[in-house]
C-alpha cells in the first residue's frame, strides 16, 4: 500500500478515535480496508456501551462482518490508532486479516501485559494458521496525543495493589 494511502486510512481511524473521545471513551479508532475501500470502522465504545469487549478494533471487525458476510475470505488490512491489546489482536487473527497497521504504541515503561507486543503474538500464532503482519503506520505522535492517558488518575490504585 502506498504511503499516501496509508496516511489517508490512518486519518480515517483518527476520526473514529476522536468520536470515541467525545463520547467519553478511550480515544482509539480503527478502520478495516479491503482493496482501497473502507469496509469496516469503529471507535472504542467500552465505557459508553458498558461492553468491555467493545474496543475500537473489535467494533471495526464487527462492522466489517456485517457489511461483508464473507469477511473471513476477503484480503483486508486494519489501521488502528493504538497498538491492539491481546484480545483485539486475537480477533484480527480469527478474522484472518492480512495486516494490522499501528499508529501509537505503548511506552517501554507502560507494559500492562508484561512484554506483550502485537508482533510477538502474531508470530506465535502463525504456526497454526494464517500469518498476520503487524506494521508501524504513519501519524504515531498524533495517534498518541489523540488517545491521551490510558486511564484518569485513580487515587485508590495504590491501596488496592
Amino acid at each position: 500500500m502506498e504511503p499516501d494511502t496509508r496516511l489517508l486510512f490512518m486519518e480515517e481511524a483518527l476520526i473514529e478515535a476522536r468520536a470515541a473521545g467525545r463520547r467519553g471513551d478511550l480515544a482509539v479508532g480503527a478502520v478495516v480496508v479491503a482493496g482501497k475501500r473502507i469496509v469496516g470502522r469503529g471507535g472504542n465504545e467500552a465505557t459508553s456501551s458498558g461492553d468491555p469487549t467493545a474496543h475500537a478494533e473489535v467494533v471495526a471487525l464487527r462492522d466489517f462482518a456485517r457489511r461483508m458476510p464473507d469477511a473471513n475470505s476477503v484480503a483486508a488490512t486494519m489501521f488502528t490508532t493504538f497498538e491492539p491489546c491481546p484480545m483485539c489482536l486475537g480477533a484480527c487473527l480469527l478474522m484472518r486479516l492480512e495486516t494490522v497497521v499501528v499508529g501509537g504504541r505503548r511506552r517501554a515503561d507502560d507494559r500492562a501485559w508484561g512484554d506483550y507486543r502485537p508482533e510477538l503474538l502474531a508470530v506465535m500464532s502463525a504456526a497454526g494458521g494464517p500469518r498476520l503482519q503487524v506494521r508501524q503506520g504513519p501519524l504515531a505522535d498524533e495517534c498518541l496525543i489523540t488517545r491521551g492517558p490510558a486511564r484518569p488518575a485513580d487515587p485508590g490504585a495504590e491501596v488496592r495493589r
